[in-house]
């Protein structure tokens, strides 16, 4: 390496002008760093002292002197940054031991807060417990201080609110240690139970339902009161509503109809619910093991049954010189009732039998039917009006003096009053109906049984009287309601 001052030749091993003592420079230069300056300061200097002494060692007196107040003025400023170093390391050692003193001292403060409020705990002194956890939390909110207590203190603190009835802090902390902890039973298990003391149902439902643990969940999942669920949404059908009440955990439903809030004392579901025609207002309940009940919840039923068609009669009204068998239809799946005095038809009248065959009553009649389903809905009534006027020799009355005369003939009756030995009552005889087999119409006497209270019934027998001969004969009403005749003898 040639040296840049006097160009003389520098040895690899050496870092100065062996001939000029100028020191060689190694590194890049960095105007900007304090290294770099102090670098170039000692490069300086080293010329400089080289300059000052000859190879004997002897001082050298020349004009290089002249730059020693430089050298002054670099020397000062190194003494000064070096002095600024070691106060900014001394102020650093400082602030540390400081700051680890606080810690240590605030450390110990807190651990020895916590052991108080522990034994307090234990002794069941809540409020100085609290007192003591009230220090170690830092009501503040120094949320990442919390984090550093273990959760087991936070339970306890929050145990001890409640005791003393801060209830709404101890809430904080439960839902504080479940969102950092997400499975610490103990914490599900203190809030629950604060929920539960004050009636929190729907809170219960709320905390579970958002349970993500499994065995949390199953766990505690006797505690929800779900409402029941319905198998029928509420609204308008035309058929009876089987409706079943469920509910997903163990526990009791209880119902009513009439939309009161069930309780206890209300219906247990135990089956199907089997609405009929009408509105019905179903509320119900479900009650846990703990008797803790949900929410009512309630659905209204309209039922309204299709009502079913009409019988058909035939024949249809008018005036008649011969009785004609009357019949209706039946509608499918319906029971059909009569009258024949023009009164409304009812469940309590008489019954009608498709394929029924009815002897046209004498005189004006209004016979009325009406079908009813199996649901117990009624058709609209339907009536036809008869008039029957028959060309006869003898009258009805006539033909039920033969009837009573024939029999006491007999000896059926004891007289024409309708005595009977043996009998408690009276016979009693009425015509009043017709009817024909071929050529020949009759009338038919209906027989009855009056009873000592002036009761009067139908025994089953039948008579019948020729309207043209008077002649009298036995008639029996066949299985579709026709009547057949024998001779009396």
């Amino acid at each position: 390496m040639i040296c840049p001052k006097c160009g003389k030749e520098i040895p690899e091993d050496k870092v100065f002008c062996l001939s000029c003592g100028h020191a060689v420079q190694i590194v890049p230069d960095y105007e900007v760093d304090l290294e770099e300056s102090i670098a170039e300061t000692r490069s300086d200097m080293a010329d400089v002292l080289d300059s000052l002494f000859f190879k004997d060692g002897s001082r050298r007196v020349s004009e290089g002197t002249a730059e020693m107040p430089w050298l002054k003025e670099k020397l000062k400023f190194i003494r000064t940054a070096s002095l600024l170093l070691w106060i900014m390391l001394i102020a650093i050692v400082l602030a540390l031991f400081f700051l680890g003193s606080m810690i240590y001292r605030r450390t110990t403060e807190k651990v020895n807060h916590i052991a108080e409020a522990e034994k307090l705990y234990a002794e069941g002194k809540y409020e100085e417990a609290a007192a003591f956890y009230d220090e170690v939390f830092k009501k503040s909110g120094e949320g990442e201080e919390d984090k550093e207590l273990l959760f087991s203190e936070q339970l306890n603190y929050a145990d001890s609110l409640k005791h003393i009835g801060r209830k709404e802090d101890a809430e904080d902390i439960l839902r504080n240690i479940i969102s950092e902890d997400p499975q610490n039973d103990g914490a599900y298990q203190s809030l629950i139970l604060l929920y539960k003391d004050e009636g929190r149902n729907e809170d219960i439902n709320r905390l579970l339902g958002s349970c993500r643990d499994e065995e949390i969940y199953g766990r505690y999942a006797d505690y929800m009161t779900m409402p029941p669920l319905f198998s029928a949404a509420g609204g308008k059908y035309v058929d009876r509503v089987r409706l079943e009440l469920m509910s997903e955990n163990d526990g009791a439903i209880y119902y009513t109809l009439d939309g009161s809030i069930p309780n206890e004392d209300s219906e247990l579901y135990t089956g199907p619910i089997l609405i009929d025609a009408g509105e019905t207002t179903v509320t119900a309940i479900f009650e846990n093991p703990y008797n803790m009940a949900s929410i009512p919840v309630h659905r209204i039923y309209e039922v309204e049954f299709e009502a079913p068609e009409a019988p058909e009669i035939t024949p249809a009204s008018g005036r008649y010189g011969e009785p004609k068998y009357i019949s209706a239809t039946v509608p499918e799946d319906c029971l059909v009732y009569y009258t024949e005095d023009g009164s409304t038809p009812t469940e309590e009248s008489l019954p009608y039998s498709a394929g029924e065959l009815i002897a046209m009553p004498l005189g004006k009649s209004t016979l009325s039917f009406v079908a009813i389903s199996g649901r117990g809905v009624s058709s609209n009534v339907v009536s036809e009006e008869y008039s029957l006027s028959i060309p006869a020799i003898c009258s009805p009355e006539d033909a039920v003096n033969y009837v009573t005369a024939s029999l006491t003939a007999t000896g059926f009756l004891n007289n024409v009053n309708g005595a009977k030995s043996g009998v408690d009552g009276h016979y009693r005889y009425k015509s009043t109906r017709a009817a024909k087999e071929g050529s020949r119409t009759y009338y038919i006497v209906e027989e009855f049984l009056e009873d000592s209270s002036g009761e009067a019934s139908l025994t089953g027998s039948y008579y019948a009287v020729d309207v043209i001969s008077c002649m009298m004969y036995r008639a029996k009403r066949g299985p579709d309601g026709r009547f057949m005749y024998t001779l009396f003898y």
